[in-house]
Parts: structure tokens; sequence; C-alpha cells
């Protein structure tokens, strides 16, 4: 089906929003918009609270590759307390027991060095 909308425009309860611009137009069938979010668009509205939140996801992440994660004994200490860990294709799949450990449920060894061994049921992510 094609559409005859024009781009760059979002429509709101109380008017049609051009994003480069930022000016408020009245609706109009000449839009060709068949939607309409449903809330009134506000240029003062604050994000803070999607921005605090956004912050903190990604302070709590890390990306890592699953060769690494096998290889390393110290890796699994970098995903303690992490809300979201990537974890990357490996070139190979040798060993998949730490990553199996982690999905799995199992109980974790988190390494560091010169600190003592941390051991956690298991792997919950937040």
């Amino acid at each position: 089906m094609l559409s005859h909308s024009q781009k760059g425009l979002i429509p709101f309860r109380n008017g049609v929003l051009d994003i480069e611009t930022r000016e408020l137009w009245p609706h109009s069938p000449a839009n060709y918009l068949t939607w309409c979010l449903p809330y009134d668009y506000n240029p003062l509205a604050s994000c803070d609270p999607i921005k605090q939140w956004l912050l903190e996801m990604l302070e709590n992440v890390h990306v890592t590759d699953l060769d690494i994660l096998e290889k390393d004994k110290f890796e699994t200490a970098n995903l303690k307390d992490k809300r979201l860990v990537i974890i990357n294709e490996a070139t190979s799949y040798k060993g998949v027991k730490r990553l199996k450990a982690l999905t799995g449920g199992d109980r974790l060894r988190f390494e560091q060095k010169y600190k003592q061994n941390i051991y956690q049921d298991s792997f919950t992510g937040c």
C-alpha cells in the first residue's frame, strides 16, 4: 500500500509536530496521517525520568565475547551486578560451560585478582 503521508511529522492530539522545525501545525487532511499519538504535544515537557533510567542502564551493562567468557577466569567478575550482559558470538563453539551456567541458573564463581572469590547461586542480572 502506497503511503502519501509526509515524512518528519508526528501527529499528537493537539496538532502535528514538524520534527525539523519543532513547529506544531493544526491537523489537516493534506498530511494523509491516519494515526495519532494519544498525547498532547508539550514543548516544555521534561524527559528526566527516562534520561535517568537510560543512564542507569548504560552504567550496568557489560559486553564480552563468548571466547573471552570461556577462557578468562576473571571475566565472570565483570558480570556481577550488571543488569544487561551482551555476549557476542564466538569464532568457534569449543566451550560453552560458563554460558550454560549463566543461562541455566547454576552457581557462579566470580574471581578477581588478589581478592577472595565470590560465589553467587545464580546470575540474576538485576
